[in-house]
């Protein structure tokens, strides 16, 4: 039993010196080249689109010859293999065209020589929405690199006017109480704006909330702004109160509704 231990144990001790001058010349030489950064030069950005669009998210680098290029969807980085489409001669230099066999209407185009990553997204629809980002994968000889975590939305403007919700009225003297404007639901969020008879009110933030909800009927988002009055004076009694909702990517940009206030 004593042969077998001191076997064992002079086993486990040349494991332990090969493994400590392994990471000790690992160490060394790590030292003596220390690895260069990878560096991505024009990042990806977020985007709007509409239904049935192409939208192309740029990914260019600086990096070694022999680092790989990957492109995340919801921190997903292994999208499949991609098949070579076509090449397309520009005066930049070649640009070759993959599609993602998994996901067809992800494409990546490639130029080596000035080194281009990009991302395009043909008829895009909300099952292309997500989080996007470029990454450049670690060497031996280089540390890793990641863009920023930029998102596609696709637009859909609020099919309906706002909602103004207001307490039972008349309102009474010396009694706080809340006026709160609800959007309808739209991607990306609508703006809201309060108003007493023509001027806005919501400017004074500490008397205004804002909210912003996913509507899980439509998967759309929802602002809500409630405003509180400390002390419905008789300023309020027969107030005009208008919400007017903003929608930057609709025809008809702004809606809105009214009502009146009473107070005794």
């Amino acid at each position: 039993m004593t042969s077998i231990y001191q076997q064992q144990l002079s086993l486990f001790m040349i494991v332990y010196i090969k493994l400590a001058l392994t990471i000790k010349n690992a160490n060394a030489f790590e030292y003596a080249h220390p690895k260069i950064n990878q560096n991505i030069l024009i990042e990806p950005h977020s985007i709007y689109a509409y239904p049935g669009e192409t939208v192309q998210f740029p990914c260019i680098v600086s990096k070694q010859f022999d680092a790989t290029v990957t492109w995340c969807w919801n921190d997903f980085c292994t999208l499949g293999k991609a098949q070579l489409l076509r090449h397309e001669a520009t005066h930049d230099g070649l640009i070759s065209i993959y599609q993602y066999a998994a996901y067809p209407k992800f494409r990546l185009s490639i130029n080596e020589r000035l080194n281009h990553y990009n991302l395009s997204i043909t008829d895009v629809s909300d099952k292309d929405e997500g989080i996007f980002q470029c990454q450049i994968q670690r060497t031996m000889r280089a540390h890793e690199a990641r863009s920023e975590r930029v998102h596609l939305t696709i637009v859909a403007p609020p099919m309906d006017r706002p909602k103004l919700l207001l307490p039972i009225m008349p309102l009474k003297q010396g009694q706080s109480t809340n006026i709160t404007c609800v959007s309808s639901p739209s991607k990306p969020a609508s703006e809201l704006i309060l108003y007493k008879n023509e001027e806005i009110i919501n400017s004074e933030l500490s008397s205004a909330t804002y909210v912003y909800e996913l509507d899980k009927d439509t998967n759309k988002n929802v602002t809500k702004l409630i405003y509180t009055i400390d002390d419905p004076d008789s300023s309020w009694h027969n107030a005009i109160v208008k919400c007017k909702q903003i929608y930057e990517f609709a025809n008809n940009p702004q809606l809105y509704v009214i009502a009146k206030l009473n107070v005794y």
